[in-house]
């Protein structure tokens, strides 16, 4: 790690040279911004991450989906990025959230939040027990 003065004058600026980034996105993936990610703290490797994308599957027909499982095997160098079995319908996810204790996924859009429970998977379904106000992010 090396250090240099900040050009703003705020403090110091840390670089880690030993950093290498690895794409393991494909052209399965819609080409829209990623508005959410999630890193699994179950994950000891903290390899797996929950995905989600906004906008519509119609700007992106050929790559839909809105919430993706990533997981990456660190000791062959590989990625799979794989949409979650869900029932979302053509709906822009703003957020995406793990809950470790339950394993349920939480999938925030603008009219609320959505559950995708661990048992099973068969789909996300609204929460009725969230309270409701303005929010950018689910956390």
């Amino acid at each position: 790690m090396t250090s240099a003065p900040d050009p703003l004058g705020t403090g110091t600026l840390q670089t880690q040279s030993d950093v290498e980034l690895t794409r393991i996105d494909s052209s399965a993936q819609p080409m829209r911004f990623v508005s959410g990610i999630s890193i699994d703290p179950r994950d000891p490797g903290g390899n797996t991450a929950y995905l989600s994308f906004s906008g519509y599957n119609a700007y992106t027909p050929a790559t839909p989906g809105h919430v993706f499982k990533a997981v990456y095997d660190a000791a062959h160098r590989h990625g799979d990025v794989d949409e979650s079995r869900q029932r979302l319908g053509d709906l822009p996810i703003l957020d995406v959230e793990l809950d470790p204790a339950t394993g349920d996924l939480y999938a925030a859009h603008d009219y609320g939040v959505l559950r995708l429970p661990a048992e099973g998977r068969h789909g996300f379904a609204q929460r009725t027990d969230c309270r409701r106000s303005p929010s950018s992010s689910s956390r």
